[in-house]
């Protein structure tokens, strides 16, 4: 092979190694993000260093935080998240009919001391009449 036959080959591979280089990259920058995506998915253990410190923290999958959530929300009448709302809704409607029925009763009572409010008013007035004749004021 001569001399420019090698200059021709050599930049060949060169351009070849360009061309692929970006695709390639891509590749590998999706393989990454993939790898990641399954850490993601199955949780990460501990890791820790020759001393026992912890390098990287643990991190719980999604699929168990899934599962997790499943559970809690799934309607088994055992101690889950539709029990506690169901519960908080019961007491929610209990606390809205006893508020209704103090707001009831303060009325009534507003209307009972407006009623005796009137009352006084017209005792005073009686009294003012027959005992404070108009000309003593």
């Amino acid at each position: 092979m001569t001399p420019a036959e090698w200059l021709i080959a050599a930049a060949a591979i060169v351009t070849a190694f360009t061309v692929l280089w970006k695709p390639v990259r891509k590749l590998f920058s999706l393989g990454k993000h993939f790898s990641v995506f399954i850490d993601d998915w199955r949780g990460v253990p501990e890791e820790l260093d020759s001393t026992g410190r912890v390098i990287r923290p643990a991190r719980v999958g999604a699929a168990s935080v899934i599962e997790e959530v499943r559970h809690q929300v799934q309607n088994s009448h055992r101690t889950n998240l539709r029990d506690d709302l169901d519960r908080l809704h019961a007491d929610v409607t209990d606390l809205k009919q006893d508020l209704r029925e103090h707001i009831t009763a303060a009325k009534e009572q507003e209307f009972q001391r407006d009623e005796k409010d009137a009352q006084v008013v017209d005792d005073v007035r009686t009294l003012r009449e027959r005992y404070a004749p108009e000309g003593d004021n």
